[in-house]
């Protein structure tokens, strides 16, 4: 069954989600740009893990939001549903979030490693990349999959591929179950282990008797920036998540799936917004930040210099 869209939520997730392309984009690619550009960072742990989190919130930005707002902007047209954009969609948003929700635990952990053992930590550089390779390798199989159910024939009462493909689940059907208890088992384990890790470094780091090193200001400031991006994440996904329930355990109706909508701008944000809270608080991220402004300010001031000769 479908619903209409609202035309009031139309203009306001249509802007939102040019915001997220432009803002998201550009944030995301200082932090790409800083790594592969400084020999020094790359043979680090943390700015590795942070790479491939910009990736994948690159991905977010500029693949799965702009099929979204091909939707939103004209609903009525199902220029994705009849289009291997569908896939494309399902497939991006799938494996994104999930990679993110591996990173946030290995930060977690990098960061553990700062505090109580730096001199042999336990993740190492070549095991994270180990780790991220089998990782990325897993997540674009479960990816696979879930593009493969979608299109196991459904009835007329079940979701319609389109909605399946913004990820918006109406009833429980064997795509919206799949989906449903791989989010909750990814979710789980990324938080208990993230929570963990982190509640051991404070406790470690918070008594004298226990403390066996003196974190850095970089360092203490870097295990804040990971904690504060892992909340703002899961904070920006859990409306979208919560009606994901209501979707398939409740009543839909239209109000839902318009609040599907507006929810979906949190989320996808959440991807725009990481790179920012990288850049604003991290020292090293701020300079690069600047250093890309400047320079994009003085190749526009010498285009006008010689646009006037």
């Amino acid at each position: 069954m479908y619903y209409d869209q609202y035309t009031a939520v139309t203009w306001i997730v249509v802007p939102c989600y040019i915001l997220t392309i432009l803002i998201g984009s550009f944030g995301n690619a200082v932090i790409l740009r800083a790594y592969f550009t400084d020999p020094t960072i790359q043979k680090k742990t943390y700015h590795y893990l942070l790479a491939n989190g910009a990736f994948t919130d690159l991905a977010m930005c500029c693949v799965f939001t702009p099929l979204l707002l091909i939707y939103r902007a004209n609903e009525h047209a199902h220029t994705i549903e009849l289009s291997p954009l569908c896939e494309l969609g399902l497939f991006s948003s799938t494996l994104s979030v999930s990679m993110q929700y591996v990173v946030f635990p290995l930060l977690s952990i990098n960061r553990q490693d700062v505090a109580s053992r730096p001199l042999t930590p336990w993740l190492t550089k070549r095991q994270c990349k180990t780790i991220l390779i089998g990782a990325w390798s897993g997540c674009a199989i479960v990816s696979l999959i879930h593009v493969g159910i979608l299109h196991i024939p459904t009835d007329p009462d079940d979701s319609p591929k389109l909605y399946r493909c913004i990820l918006v689940s109406q009833s429980l059907d064997p795509f919206s179950g799949a989906f449903f208890v791989y989010s909750i088992l990814l979710y789980c384990a990324s938080i208990f282990v993230t929570v963990r890790c982190y509640f051991q470094m404070y406790r470690r780091t918070s008594v004298a008797e226990s403390l066996h090193t003196v974190l850095t200001n970089d360092d203490a400031g870097r295990a804040r920036i990971c904690v504060i991006v892992a909340i703002v994440y899961t904070v920006f996904w859990t409306p979208f998540v919560l009606l994901q329930f209501y979707g398939i355990f409740g009543q839909y109706t239209e109000v839902v799936f318009n609040l599907h909508a507006l929810s979906s701008i949190f989320g996808v944000a959440a991807s725009a917004v990481s790179p920012y809270l990288y850049c604003s608080m991290d020292g090293y991220y701020k300079r690069r930040f600047a250093e890309m402004v400047k320079s994009l300010k003085c190749s526009q001031d010498d285009e006008i210099y010689e646009m006037d000769e």
